[in-house]
């Protein structure tokens, strides 16, 4: 089972005309176990669960880019990060690696950004939120 904390992503973007323009962030963790001993490649994936912002249909997922800080293992292995991309509703890799026979449990730090400039400011119904789906794949 993986787990997501927060699991819904919440935006509160600034008019740039009332406040410095600066990138909206959320943050988010995603961890999980596997219990097989078997080792092989692991990867962790993420989308969008639509093209838009619920209560700002008008900014689209594309604002947002998704970045890895980090991915670890409970053997203190690092797993491989992906350079930072473009949100979408298509699946992405965003991390992953080899997975040893001591290896059971995962977690990745990751960051989400929203371009904040007048073509995708809040809405008046702000904040906005984006629900995101993740897979883990395990040997």
């Amino acid at each position: 089972m993986v787990n997501v904390s927060p699991a819904t992503l919440t935006f509160d973007a600034t008019n740039p005309d009332l406040a410095p323009a600066v990138a909206a962030h959320a943050n988010a963790t995603v961890s999980w176990q596997n219990r097989s001993s078997i080792p092989g490649r692991w990867d962790l994936m993420v989308r969008a669960d639509s093209a838009s912002f619920t209560n700002c249909p008008r900014i689209p997922v594309s604002a947002v880019t998704v970045s890895c800080v980090s991915a670890v293992t409970n053997t203190a292995s690092s797993g491989n990060c992906r350079p930072g991309f473009t949100l979408s509703t298509a699946p992405e890799r965003i991390a992953g690696g080899n997975q040893t026979g001591a290896t059971f449990s995962y977690s990745v730090a990751l960051s989400f950004t929203l371009a904040d400039n007048w073509r995708n400011i809040a809405e008046s119904s702000s904040p906005c939120s984006l629900s995101l789906s993740y897979t883990a794949t395990v040997p």
